[in-house]
């Protein structure tokens, strides 16, 4: 009998140790499938690459360093008023920053909307933070060289994925203000929320930390964010106000992630140009 309860202890002890060895197993390979995947994840540009509808503005292309073809939208500002740098979000592409283009320019503004690399017209090219933020500054470069519009009149707007980018750039100089829809605290804190149970902290490539470069930024700042945002908490917009040394937060109740616009309408956008706009400078 004795040899009997010995034996099967020993095989429990086989079974629950061959179970935790599995478990191990499968949330390793988890890890590592997300590590892999998680710029396929980040990054979920549109299929297809569509060109601007150039009707009140062109289509510039210019070239890296690298030999890479870089793209953006420029409509000129009139009599010296400030031009907004268009950041987008995630899942668009140039061609859909025509419309909030124009928004901005009906009254005289200049527009001059950017493309990420791996996105739309520039989907040949990597997509990875330090790509990101080195085509931008490119971009911005060809603005102040190329086309004349000198930094004190770039107004930096940034929606959500753009806020990362509108905030290093700003870090780096550029702008006079700052727009930021949407604004998240670093992608690993996006991260976490989507898979707290992987250790993000330690897997995620891209971070885009702007908590952390709050700091930083002394350039006026103007934030809107919807209370029920299940994307971009409006916690997150609420602690990167709380770290910026000058900003403006303006929550729009019920309002989500995708339908600021269309729920703020009008006076959304007149918030939006009337700042932009007081950039203008002699």
């Amino acid at each position: 009998m004795r040899n009997l309860w010995a034996n099967m202890r020993s095989r429990l002890r086989l079974a629950v140790t061959t179970l935790a060895a599995s478990l191990v197993g499968i949330y390793l390979l988890l890890i590592a499938a997300a590590f892999a995947a998680q710029r396929s994840m980040m990054y979920p540009a549109p299929r297809g690459a569509e060109s601007p509808q150039c009707t009140n503005g062109t289509l510039v292309t210019f070239t890296s360093p690298d030999q890479r073809s870089l793209h953006a939208y420029h409509v000129p500002a009139r009599d010296q008023n400030p031009t907004v740098v268009i950041f987008h979000g995630n899942a668009e592409q140039l061609a859909d920053q025509t419309a909030l283009a124009l928004e901005f320019t009906a009254d005289g503004l200049g527009a001059f909307a950017i493309e990420y690399p791996g996105y739309g017209l520039s989907s040949k090219s990597k997509t990875t933070e330090a790509n990101v933020y080195a085509d931008a500054q490119l971009a911005l470069e060809h603005l102040e060289k190329k086309l004349g519009v000198e930094r004190k009149r770039m107004v930096l707007f940034g929606r959500s994925l753009g806020t990362g980018v509108a905030i290093e750039m700003a870090r780096r100089g550029f702008g006079s203000r700052i727009i930021l829809i949407s604004a998240y605290t670093s992608m690993v804190e996006l991260a976490e929320r989507t898979a707290p149970f992987l250790p993000t902290r330690w897997l995620v490539l891209d971070r885009y930390d702007t908590l952390a470069k709050a700091s930083e930024i002394h350039q006026p700042v103007l934030l809107i964010h919807g209370n029920r945002d299940n994307v971009v908490p409006a916690e997150m917009g609420k602690r990167v106000a709380s770290r910026l040394p000058t900003a403006e937060l303006h929550l729009l109740d019920g309002v989500g992630h995708n339908d600021i616009f269309a729920f703020g309408g009008d006076a959304l956008m007149h918030k939006l140009t009337s700042f932009a706009a007081t950039t203008a400078l002699p």
